[in-house]
């Protein structure tokens, strides 16, 4: 029964990430995706970084199929932005029901708040990829030399390329701009 929950649980999750590509402009079927969601959330266990073990995966997975990997980026903040917002009223719930039992402690409100931080994050870079793409090219350059430096601390200062902030935030505003587009499929996501 474990098992067969658990397939349940990632063909359904793979059906949201294929909703979420789709919003992005991104054909991807979910028989496809299942395996890669399967790889991504191993990763995710291992790299308890919201989202950031978990996006790697499916941009690398985009980019070995010749497919964008701003757009499996987009596409991943698209559906874990909508997957944990739907998390914030359980989230109130649980504060209210701690302060009425004198159980809320200034700990829980600041989880709460690096809770609702992350989920403003992950819209803010959509929303940038929308209507600042020079800012969100500025961001992914800072990442770049931040990156560079870091291979170069291991005898490989060029990791990342010159066209590469620029290239990535202008997939990136495509695919934010098409699932603006495609409100449907951004609904079902």
């Amino acid at each position: 029964a474990s098992v067969a929950l658990h397939v349940v649980f990632f063909g359904l999750f793979a059906w949201l990430y294929h909703f979420g590509f789709e919003a992005v402009g991104d054909r991807v079927s979910t028989t496809e995706l299942v395996p890669v969601f399967f790889a991504a959330t191993f990763t995710k266990a291992i790299v308890p970084i919201e989202g950031a073990g978990f996006a790697a995966v499916m941009m690398a997975h985009a980019a070995s199929r010749g497919r964008s990997p701003a757009r499996a980026a987009a596409a991943t903040l698209l559906v874990s932005g909508v997957d944990l917002a739907t998390a914030l009223p359980f989230v109130l719930v649980g504060l209210l029901v701690l302060r009425g039992h004198n159980g809320l402690v200034p700990l829980d409100l600041l989880a709460a708040s690096l809770f609702v931080g992350l989920i403003a994050f992950f819209w803010l870079a959509l929303w940038l990829g929308r209507v600042r793409q020079d800012l969100l090219a500025s961001g992914l350059a800072f990442v770049g030399r931040g990156i560079d430096r870091v291979g170069g601390a291991f005898g490989r200062p060029d990791l990342v390329d010159a066209e590469w902030a620029d290239r990535n935030a202008a997939q990136f505003a495509e695919a934010s701009a098409a699932f603006t587009k495609r409100r449907l499929s951004v609904l079902k996501a």
